[in-house]
């Protein structure tokens, strides 16, 4: 059953629905008008805020991940000094 975003012409409410043919077309939830437009699924349009988000979010777990590794690079090398004096 897909699922598609909908919003209300009457009161400009957002909202999802399940569609299912023996139920015909969903009305809003917040007025129950069924003056609605069917909206483009945010999970299926690739914004540049979307993009840059996910960059974001790519570069910071590259930095930890380095800093996770310099980290144990570091304890590395103080036990190897330790155990060499």
């Amino acid at each position: 059953m897909p699922i598609y975003d909908y919003r209300c012409r009457a009161c400009g409410q957002r909202f999802e629905a399940i569609v299912r043919p023996q139920d015909g077309p969903p009305v809003c939830p917040t007025c129950g008008s069924a003056e609605i437009v069917r909206q483009a699924s945010s999970f299926a349009v690739a914004t540049a805020e979307k993009r840059r988000a996910i960059a974001d979010r790519q570069v910071r777990k590259a930095a930890e991940d380095h800093r996770r590794g310099q980290a144990e690079r570091d304890r590395d090398a103080d036990r190897h000094r330790l155990e060499e004096h």
